[in-house]
């Protein structure tokens, strides 16, 4: 700053168009939404309703396919001839859970994403200005108060599809569904923190060793989506989702 007591003491320093604005200028899908955001509230509610319309049309059409795709098993004692498909099911019955515990994590992720970005570019917009500086939430990535209200409405949506398509379709659990509740609460907890860190962890790595770029981005954040199945899969295969009934037998004669 400039002293009007003492015009000729200055300091001067050199700042670089990076350390400006940055290495990454170019936001073709932030600056795509931005164009896109309406200006008003009024405006905002006809495309929040599409939007809510369009989050149901996906979540129907994903719980169709499912049931298409799963609830048309029948009992093998019943069957007479069985397709490639269904002895490899049956023959590899833990592969296939794993698949089917896959697909349905996939699929309630691409509905918790459609949900996040409808809240935070329209509904939330607007309070993304107002800071949070609690290093707890701003570890896991939350940094403005509309970010949390969009982070706990879209996370809370694909974890609550992801706990149904599991107990009635993945693993066909019949474990008390209070307890499950409980325990994949406490496990949902566990894996927004863990992963937060393990985030943080591995882009400071990445940064320390010139691993940068959008090809380094997207290999980032598919090891951190890929990371936390190692205990995810199992507390919900052995510990979340238990079947304590064992399927009933249709060959006993009568």
């Amino acid at each position: 700053m400039l002293d009007e007591n003492e015009p000729h003491s200055y300091k001067t320093y050199t700042r670089t168009y990076d350390e400006l604005v940055g290495t990454k200028v170019a936001r073709p899908v932030f600056d795509y939404l931005t164009s896109k955001a309406p200006a008003t509230v009024d405006a905002a509610i006809p495309m929040i309703l599409k939007g809510l319309g369009a989050v149901a049309a996906v979540v129907i059409l994903i719980l169709l396919l499912i049931h298409f795709l799963w609830s048309r098993e029948v009992p093998m004692a019943q069957e007479k001839k069985q397709g490639a498909f269904a002895r490899f099911t049956e023959k590899h019955a833990e592969i296939w859970k794993f698949v089917k515990f896959s697909i349905a994590g996939g699929g309630s992720s691409v509905v918790e994403l459609i949900v996040h970005m409808l809240l935070l570019n329209y509904v939330f917009a607007s309070l993304t200005a107002e800071a949070i500086t609690n290093p707890t939430l701003n570890m896991i990535g939350i940094t403005s108060k509309g970010y949390l209200y969009t982070y706990l409405i879209s996370t809370t949506v694909g974890y609550g599809i992801a706990f149904v398509l599991n107990r009635k379709i993945t693993f066909k659990a019949d474990a008390n569904p209070t307890v499950s509740m409980i325990l994949y609460l406490v496990m949902v907890i566990f894996t927004i923190f863990a992963n937060g860190w393990i985030g943080s962890a591995i882009t400071t790595f990445a940064q320390a060793h010139a691993l940068t770029g959008n090809l380094w981005d997207m290999v980032i954040k598919v090891v951190c989506m890929l990371i936390p199945t190692i205990w995810t899969y199992p507390c919900n295969r052995f510990i979340i989702h238990r079947k304590k009934k064992p399927a009933e037998s249709d060959s006993t004669q009568a």
